[in-house]
């Protein structure tokens, strides 16, 4: 008895000294300057993650409640569902099996109920309105809060946009693998206005199985089973890189995307995305490159500053986007 004690005393030391070194290790990261970035075993708030064999999941209330359909994007002509950023619509082989790219993390100010703002990559199957979406998003109606939180969104038929997925693990489909950090995640971290800046890298891609896996910052947080999705079972058709921003119907004043700000050429002041890339089902993974791109503003938010750094390969192909939002754009504006 005494010696198995002490057996789970050492256990637990060696595991403490271990992950103190992880987050000394990551703490000298962080004040080395340059863009800041967090090793997966800090990204849970106690540091620790959950036990083994469970997994974080969030506390939902009453008001938390959202689906699809609640955002009123299916077909009120009057609300606005604004997308800037860069589309990719042809993959080598035909076939896209997964995207991956890293993201600077804002905290966009919305101006209005209902309305969310977020960055994210998206793998579309045109035509069938299944989609799989991932990155960051503000969300208060979802989450009861003005935080930036980590998110992912899917559907997974055709027909009704509104009704046939959802967020996060709110409904069955997502089956969560991680214990460390949770679907619906609050960063911690703000990119600053000509100051720091923080960034996630969101990968999502097919495994041998056909499941599609989620994985941010190297750490795998779970998969949608392929079964899940009718005609996305095999690849996705098209792939798409940006911000999206919604404003319901009768409101006046649009949210902003990304920083807020849209400074054509200037990394500190804008959102941006970098190492943008897809996979494909026979040429594997690859860095996106311009004869590929389809460039896509929208109302009030714009795109810019894309392209290959052919001097930085930490940029990859990269891209810029965002905008102010407000009522005093004339592009954002209800049309």
């Amino acid at each position: 008895m005494v010696i198995s004690e002490e057996l789970e005393r050492r256990k637990a030391a060696a595991a403490a000294v271990q992950r103190n070194a992880v987050i000394s290790h990551a703490a000298a990261n962080y004040s080395s300057g340059g863009l800041k970035r967090s090793p997966a075993e800090l990204l849970w708030l106690n540091k620790r993650g959950c036990p083994i064999g469970t997994v974080p999941i969030r506390r939902r209330h009453r008001h938390h409640h959202h689906s699809l359909e609640d955002d009123d994007v299916k077909t009120n002509t009057e609300s606005h569902l604004d997308f800037a950023g860069v589309i990719v619509g042809k993959a080598p082989s035909g076939q896209f099996t997964g995207a991956k790219a890293t993201m600077t993390i804002w905290n966009p100010i919305l101006r209005g109920d209902n309305q969310y703002s977020s960055a994210a990559l998206y793998l579309d199957n045109i035509g069938d309105n299944i989609h799989i979406r991932a990155g960051w998003i503000v969300h208060p109606t979802l989450y009861g809060d003005s935080r930036t939180r980590l998110f992912s969104r899917w559907t997974r038929e055709d027909g009704d946009y509104g009704t046939t997925g959802c967020y996060n693990n709110h409904c069955p489909g997502f089956v969560v693998f991680s214990n460390k950090i949770p679907l619906d995640y609050p960063f911690p971290n703000m990119s600053q206005f000509e100051g720091d800046q923080f960034d996630t890298t969101i990968d999502v891609f097919q495994s041998a199985s056909g499941d599609w896996v989620l994985s941010v910052d190297e750490e795998t947080l779970g998969i949608w089973t392929a079964p899940i999705f009718s005609s996305m079972t095999s690849a996705a058709t098209q792939l798409r890189f940006g911000g999206e921003c919604f404003k319901p119907e009768g409101q006046d004043t649009s949210p902003e995307m990304g920083s807020g700000r849209f400074s054509n050429g200037q990394y500190d002041k804008t959102c941006y995305m970098r190492r943008v890339s897809y996979y494909d089902s026979i040429y594997g993974s690859n860095v996106v490159s311009d004869d590929m791109v389809q460039l896509h503003d929208s109302r009030c938010y714009y795109e810019g500053s894309q392209g290959y750094n052919f001097e930085d390969d930490w940029y990859g192909y990269s891209f810029m986007f965002g905008g102010a939002g407000k009522e005093d754009e004339v592009r954002c504006l209800g049309d």
